[in-house]
């Protein structure tokens, strides 16, 4: 309780600091050759919304603190205790912070909030769509993995497609394909300023002009993807994020995604189990022992060739999640043992999840069955 209380009082101790249209980006004046694009990266979240604030030391900041406010990012968080950092700050330090990258969409939130209304009318979008819609009685899944080559022999199955995030640099499979829906959730692939999320955008943006399709991602993104999706405003559907950790299979009604990593569990099985019972999955083929990063992709579905630009702009994130000790830390944590309980408590009550090719992840592999030839 105490601890509630002080957290609150330094939270509104600069109860004067009224402006709220610009954020400040605080930088220890000793540490800037360190983080020579920070002006870059505030620019490209920020547009012209911010302010660099250059602090000397901790009196000096504590100063910088008092007058400039209330809404704060910081590059150099080293040195500063949590508690100050927690409340007065959103770190964006790519080198500490494997989140930096979720952290600036945060502090675009922060001036440009969406509304609730932006989100309800997002909701009657998706659901005026889906009732547009034929009805089938599967879904087809499908993620980026070296077998997504394979869709190609899937064009004309029966069935709603959910094409995942950077399928859009396949144009002809986009437009073979004819996907009913095209998701994508990442800060730092899909929404950031690395070449990978600039091609992947510029490609969705191609693909949406050639065939229209609902562009569904979560509402922390939504303040940026409205701005530079503006000519497509009609497909943009944001969905909220809530603390759960099990799938919703319900997302026509309850309007939220699970608070749960990686895109199949955040959007892709919580859209399809929201519309079907049967559900086809393609192109999750897992982490091999002999891959290097994640997993590997498909090199005509993703841009290999700009995994380098990401790991340089965010480093932290890279030596975060592969570790060298664990290199299937990421995969187990998203899925493997969490996922196969969501999947085998949906399959108690009657959904039947179905892969399509052999994958190394367990969870995967223990529910693929050839039920087409893809070869």
């Amino acid at each position: 309780m105490l601890k509630t209380v002080i957290k609150a009082l330094m939270k509104n101790v600069f109860f004067w600091q009224q402006k709220k249209d610009i954020v400040y980006v605080f930088i220890n004046a000793s540490q800037i050759g360190n983080y020579p694009d920070y002006e870059e990266r505030s620019r490209f979240y920020l547009n012209g919304s911010f302010k660099v604030i250059i602090y000397k030391n901790t009196v000096d900041l504590i100063r910088c603190l008092a007058l400039y406010g209330p809404y704060r990012v910081i590059f150099t968080p080293s040195g500063i205790s949590k508690l100050v950092l927690n409340n007065y700050f959103l770190d964006v330090d790519y080198k500490s912070n494997p989140s930096d990258g979720w952290a600036w969409h945060e502090a675009i939130n922060l001036i440009h909030p969406s509304s609730e209304s932006e989100i309800a009318e997002s909701k009657q979008r998706l659901v005026r769509y889906y009732n547009s819609l034929s009805k089938h009685e599967y879904s087809l899944v499908m993620g980026t993995g070296p077998s997504l080559v394979k869709a190609r022999k899937l064009t004309n199955l029966d069935c709603y497609k959910i094409a995942c995030n950077t399928i859009v640099k396949d144009h002809k499979l986009w437009l073979d394909l004819k996907p009913h829906f095209i998701v994508a959730g990442d800060a730092i692939y899909h929404f950031a300023h690395n070449l990978h999320a600039a091609s992947f955008r510029r490609d969705l943006k191609k693909c949406l002009r050639d065939y229209e399709v609902p562009f569904l991602y979560p509402a922390l993104y939504h303040p940026f993807v409205k701005e530079e999706f503006r000519e497509f405003s009609h497909l943009l559907i944001p969905i909220p994020t809530d603390n759960s950790d099990r799938l919703n299979n319900d997302l026509l009604n309850n309007f939220h995604l699970p608070s749960l990593g990686n895109v199949l569990n955040l959007l892709l099985l919580p859209l399809a189990t929201s519309i079907t019972k049967k559900i086809y999955l393609l192109g999750f083929d897992g982490r091999k022992p002999s891959d290097k990063l994640f997993w590997t992709n498909s090199s005509d579905h993703s841009y290999t060739e700009f995994i380098p630009d990401i790991q340089k702009k965010h480093p932290m994130f890279f030596d975060y999640f592969i570790d060298d000790k664990n290199p299937f830390k990421y995969v187990n944590a998203v899925h493997g043992d969490a996922l196969d309980n969501n999947l085998n408590a949906l399959e108690s009550i009657g959904y039947e999840f179905v892969v399509l090719a052999p994958s190394h992840t367990n969870t995967m592999q223990k529910r693929f069955k050839p039920v087409f030839d893809l070869d």
